[in-house]
């Protein structure tokens, strides 16, 4: 009874889960064993240490010292699974951040590594606040990516009140891959989802417009071009350099025979 009564002494318990316990024996033997309570799983694990009947000072000791190789077990076993709990916490924090705070924690990261144009980080936290102001990079998927995509492609409009071109959406994809693949190697994502989208998936740059003005140096050229008739003299600088539109009615005017190649 009194071997039992300091095993209960030295009880400790790590949030109710992890306890030093021990079961009797014949001939007055205690068998030591931790009772281990965690996520719903009861288990116990035996020490293989026995405590023998105290008649003798002798046996007093050696119950001592096997008592105290017990608790160091026990702390062992609880330092493992507080550092277990710590892990889980800090993993699920990690996944728990906010999308947007991730973004500032980029931003840096380029500015350290020179890259010069920025603006497209702050346009995707400004477009990103705008479709999901709470996600978090644990959401980020292949559904979220693609719902993100489509945002920008069907809802989004600039001031003006246009879409974006397909070459901005390429450009903010594009970051938001890069984005993405700096969460994989800093440990908070295992992969990008962006990575595993298909070929046929992934944002095209465009085919590219072709021009649709002239250049300063083309408008001189044009001025000076001569004319068989007197339509040079209806064509005026401030014509040419007026808005498109007026631009094609002009440019209308012409016959084919007014215009030829210069070197």
């Amino acid at each position: 009874m009194l071997m039992r009564e300091k095993v209960r002494e030295n009880e400790v318990l790590l949030s109710g889960t992890m306890t030093l316990r021990s079961k009797a024996l014949t001939g007055g033997r205690q068998s030591l064993y931790i009772d281990c309570f965690e996520e719903g799983r009861h288990r116990r694990e035996s020490l293989s240490l026995y405590l023998e009947a105290e008649s003798t000072v002798r046996s007093r000791r050696a119950n001592a010292a096997t008592m105290r190789r017990a608790e160091a077990i026990l702390r062992e076993r609880q330092s493992a699974m507080l550092s277990s709990q710590l892990s889980q916490i800090d993993e699920q924090e990690h996944r728990s951040t906010l999308l947007s705070l991730w973004l500032d924690t980029y931003y840096p990261y380029l500015e350290r590594r020179g890259v010069d144009d920025l603006h497209c980080i702050k346009t995707i936290k400004l477009r990103m606040q705008e479709y999901a102001s709470n996600a978090t990079l644990e959401q980020v998927d292949k559904t979220f990516l693609r719902g993100f995509i489509g945002y920008l492609r069907s809802e989004y409009r600039m001031r003006n009140g246009e879409p974006l071109s397909q070459k901005s959406i390429f450009n903010l994809a594009g970051m938001f891959s890069s984005l993405l693949n700096y969460a994989v190697s800093q440990g908070r994502i295992a992969v990008s989802p962006y990575n595993l989208f298909e070929s046929e998936e992934r944002v095209k740059p465009g085919r590219e417009h072709k021009r649709e003005y002239l250049t300063v140096e083309e408008l001189k050229r044009m001025i000076d071009t001569p004319c068989r008739t007197g339509a040079r003299r209806s064509i005026s600088p401030l014509s040419i350099s007026a808005t498109k539109r007026s631009l094609h009615v002009e440019i209308a005017n012409f016959r084919s025979s007014f215009i030829r190649l210069l070197s």
